[in-house]
């Protein structure tokens, strides 16, 4: 039976390896995929608002999703892509944002244009992702061993009868 406890030791470290690599590579995946779902949405919502400037319309004014400000001085066109804490005084904490700061030229007038969008519901989809990613991958490892272990018994009965009977 030594043999067949190194088999499944073996087997246990293989497929926990592979249940972390695979885990950890889904996280990145869904994140980068989340990630470019956002960015995408804040430059769409900055073609909305540099056409509502040119248009001459106010911009709704809702801080900290969108504020535009006049610059003073010139500017060369930018886009700016980062992630910031923004305290939320209904919640009293601070609360991720991913924000696109961007320079347009409308009309000879030079604004500052930040778009953001909250991450709270981005990282709750990615702890519902991950939890039910490490539950699936937990309950597929149990399977696998569980089956890995009844299947070597079976298959090394003959042997371990033969072993027996030279006894």
């Amino acid at each position: 039976m030594k043999l067949l406890e190194k088999n499944n030791r073996i087997f246990f470290r293989f497929t926990a390896l592979l249940l972390v690599v695979g885990i950890v590579l889904f996280y990145l995946v869904v994140n980068w995929i989340i990630r470019h779902k956002v960015d995408e949405t804040l430059r769409v919502n900055r073609l909305h608002a540099v056409e509502l400037l040119r248009q001459g319309k106010p911009l709704p004014q809702f801080a900290p999703i969108l504020e535009v400000h006049i610059l003073s001085d010139q500017h060369g066109a930018r886009n700016i892509y980062s992630d910031t804490l923004i305290y939320d005084p209904v919640e009293k904490e601070e609360e991720p944002y991913r924000q696109l700061i961007t320079h347009e030229k409308v009309g000879g007038q030079w604004y500052e244009v930040i778009n953001r969008t909250s991450l709270v519901e981005s990282s709750e989809l990615m702890l519902a992702i991950g939890g039910c990613t490490l539950g699936l991958g937990l309950l597929l490892f149990v399977g696998l061993a569980w089956l890995n272990s009844r299947s070597a018994r079976r298959l090394w009965r003959p042997f371990q009868q033969q072993l027996d009977a030279l006894k």
